[in-house]
């Protein structure tokens, strides 16, 4: 019975997503962009990108992440699997910094979230950034990527700041009364599950349910 609870209640979320996906939007806010691939996972980030996306390579832009109920600047490294974000911290070894107005420039530790790579202030620096990104009118960001056996490359650019109250409004309208921050960074839906799987007692986690539930959503095993 608690195999065939789990594996209704997986096949639910996967099915959930996929309606979810539907109609994809998205809202310019003066510098910044409002974008909501599903209706319960929006994005903001600055109209400036880092690095532009590209066909078969990520892409990378200052947006904005809550936590601990304040909205921090992060540099995003997006396009990649979860398993090729935990490669990119080991191989690319990606850092990144802001330097908001005449501040002091302020370092973003990087680490994997999902399917991406987020570089975000440390705990100590969290009131001082979240401050300066409301305050400011301007940001310096830089990403420096080292690929293996390359020179490191480094990203600059000046970004203007601009309606960024308005826009950290509508994100936070956004986002579902009552969500809860990920209690484990880098946990993503599969991670979740798996967890989930193996504390229901199935020993290989997900593994042990995906037959059963791709027979169910008539699709092969992910």
């Amino acid at each position: 019975m608690r195999r065939l609870l789990l594996s209704a209640a997986i096949a639910v979320l996967v099915g959930g997503q996929s309606l979810a996906q539907v109609r994809p939007s998205a809202e310019d806010i003066g510098s910044w962009v409002l974008a909501c691939p599903t209706a319960a996972n929006c994005l903001l980030r600055h109209r400036t990108w880092l690095l532009p996306p590209a066909v078969g390579g990520p892409s990378a832009a200052l947006e904005v992440v809550w936590r601990g109920g304040r909205a921090m600047p992060a540099v995003a490294i997006r396009g990649a699997s979860v398993a090729g974000a935990l490669g990119g911290v080991l191989l690319l070894q990606a850092n990144a910094a802001t330097k908001f107005g005449d501040a002091a420039e302020m370092d973003l530790p990087c680490a994997p979230d999902g399917g991406a790579i987020v570089c975000m202030p440390s705990s100590a620096a969290a009131i001082d950034a979240a401050s300066a990104l409301i305050t400011s009118r301007m940001v310096l960001v830089r990403l420096r990527l080292h690929p293996a056996g390359a020179p490191p490359p480094e990203i600059s650019r000046s970004l203007e700041l601009e309606q960024t109250t308005t826009a950290l409004a509508r994100f936070r309208a956004t986002s579902p009364v009552g969500r809860a921050e990920p209690a484990i960074a880098g946990l993503d839906l599969r991670g979740f599950l798996d967890r989930l799987a193996r504390d229901a007692g199935l020993h290989n986690g997900l593994a042990d349910l995906l037959p059963s539930v791709a027979g169910w959503l008539g699709a092969k095993p992910f």
